[in-house]
């Protein structure tokens, strides 16, 4: 399969994967300090080659738009795209959508800037495999975020200090009333997990991390 991106021939045999889209509105740091950065965030796609464009109710803008360049890990691709506005800027407008294109395929994310609340931290829990699963062989530990606003949280998993990403799988994130909620596992055979000791999961929601830890051994018994 051949793509040309620019004056760029792509040539890929691998699955299409669509861009997993999130689009986040300025902080309240920002807005009290005068400015407004939209965020728009893709994830997770296959091959490169998405394009990001900005409207404000309905009509494309450009001025104040900076798009990232396409990161490559694990064969997956990740871009940013960001929309900078003064206050009143942003004031004067409404709704607000990033649109995405990638090959054949086009997604829009919205946001209403009236509807648009505080940032709110989530809540992680760090679930360690049941006695079930141990005894059947394998191991699956759980990330569990709910209760944060606005959506854009990413999880990462380490075992005694070092990254892993085989056998990590995150769900999309689901909104209720405005809060929003997503897990990520960390499946292992029962003999990598006994292998391991620190088992942690990081997360990292806009500007603020956090990591939580469970210690193998004192989970047995």
């Amino acid at each position: 399969m051949r793509f040309v991106l620019g004056t760029k021939l792509i040539i890929f045999s691998g699955p299409m994967v669509r861009p997993s889209v999130s689009l986040l509105p300025p902080s309240s740091e920002q807005l009290s300090g005068g400015s407004a950065t939209l965020t728009c965030l893709l994830s997770g796609y296959s091959p490169q080659g998405a394009v990001v464009s900005w409207q404000v109710d309905g009509t494309e803008v450009t001025e104040g738009v900076l798009s990232s360049s396409e990161e490559e890990k694990s064969g997956r691709y990740s871009s940013s795209s960001t929309l900078s506005l003064s206050l009143e800027s942003w004031m004067g407008g409404e709704l607000y959508s990033c649109g995405v294109l990638h090959h054949d395929h086009s997604q829009t994310k919205s946001l209403h800037r009236s509807q648009s609340g505080p940032m709110v931290r989530p809540s992680v829990s760090l679930l360690p495999p049941s006695s079930e699963q141990l005894s059947g062989g394998s191991a699956t530990l759980t990330c569990l975020l709910s209760g944060y606003s606005p959506q854009g949280a990413a999880v990462s998993w380490q075992v005694d200090g070092t990254e892993v990403t085989e056998g990590v799988l995150s769900s999309s994130e689901e909104e209720k009333s405005g809060r929003y909620s997503s897990s990520s596992t960390l499946s292992l055979s029962r003999e990598s997990w006994m292998g391991g000791e620190l088992y942690s999961c990081g997360v990292l929601h806009h500007d603020h991390s956090q990591t939580q830890s469970l210690h193998r051994s004192q989970c047995e018994g």
